[in-house]
């Protein structure tokens, strides 16, 4: 997997909670259509029938805060490309970490809005802006971009360890 993306912007401001992301009555849904029907809909309930594969959803501060669930794994399954946030909550960080969901920590605050179409290099930690400008943002260490681009920490660790047994 690439971990360069060109899409549409999706833009949602600071503190946004993983109830906010995907209410909790929806955790174990497995259908992407009626998945997507609840993205957001506790900000817009309109908003996850809107995205379209390769979509990139920017944030503000603390993106994905609250408790811990697949909130990262259930937007990308509907089709968002990447997320890029000024900062995310450490938990959710990990779980798109965990389960290979391309993230960045890049501050577009007031630099984009919905509908505008960027380019994320999250291996190259930088946003391309429609006026051309890059924004710098966070670099991961080589191996967090690694198991981002091998689909997660369960496929990283059987890539890297094959069949070894840790006693």
């Amino acid at each position: 997997m690439t971990l360069r993306f060109q899409g549409r912007v999706w833009t949602v401001g600071d503190h946004i909670d993983t109830d906010m992301i995907l209410p909790s009555r929806f955790l174990y849904e497995t259908d992407v259509d009626a998945l997507r029907g609840h993205l957001f809909e506790g900000l817009d309930p309109t908003l996850g029938q809107r995205i379209q594969p390769g979509d990139i959803f920017v944030a503000g501060g603390n993106f994905g805060c609250g408790s811990a669930r697949p909130a990262p794994r259930a937007m990308h399954m509907c089709g968002v490309s990447c997320i890029v946030a000024r900062t995310f909550s450490r938990t959710f960080l990990r779980s798109a970490i965990d389960t290979g969901v391309p993230i960045l920590e890049c501050d577009l605050t007031g630099k984009v809005s919905n509908g505008d179409v960027v380019t994320v290099d999250v291996g190259a930690a930088h946003v391309e802006l429609p006026s051309g400008e890059l924004v710098r943002g966070l670099a991961f260490p080589g191996f967090i971009l690694d198991m981002i681009r091998e689909g997660g920490v369960v496929p990283y660790t059987r890539n890297h360890l094959g069949e070894q047994r840790v006693a």
